[in-house]
């Protein structure tokens, strides 16, 4: 990185209020042009390695993960811009935290891959019934999942 100690500081200061989502505008607008001329370039990869579309830096970030092909599979009773209701064969407590697929556009459509919160959960016969609010998406995920919500089902 090339700049100075003053536009390295600015670049790290911006970059952390632009990873919390704290950051207005323009100071998304300047932490881009630091980083246009600060954040290092994308190195050769090694051989036999395709090239890399985005730099990569050396640093620990906590994450959690699950194969899609590990994930429960239901359908919702009910759907809205803000949440739907699902059958659950087991109990999740209010708080919850679900990382979702969403299939809006169908099997082979595009997905919508979001994070969902349990808003309430009760015991419905053999099965629960669960609440979740989608608190993450953005307005464009939101205005998608309202027009399936009334599009006429095929």
């Amino acid at each position: 990185m090339g700049g100075t100690d003053e536009e390295l500081r600015e670049f790290a200061a911006l970059s952390a209020k632009v990873s919390n989502k704290q950051a207005s505008e323009p100071e998304r607008e300047r932490w881009r042009t630091l980083r246009a001329k600060l954040a290092p370039h994308n190195p050769k990869p090694p051989p036999g390695q395709p090239a890399r579309a985005h730099a990569r830096t050396a640093k620990k970030l906590r994450l959690s993960y699950l194969p899609v092909t590990e994930m429960t599979v239901t359908f919702t009773d009910e759907i809205g811009g803000g949440g739907f209701r699902l059958r659950a064969p087991r109990h999740f407590d209010v708080g919850t935290e679900l990382a979702l697929r969403l299939e809006v556009g169908g099997p082979t459509g595009a997905h919508l891959f979001t994070v969902g919160r349990v808003v309430w959960a009760k015991r419905e016969g053999g099965h629960f019934a669960i609440g979740v609010e989608l608190p993450l998406l953005r307005p464009e995920e939101r205005e998608r999942l309202e027009a399936f919500a009334h599009a006429p089902s095929t």
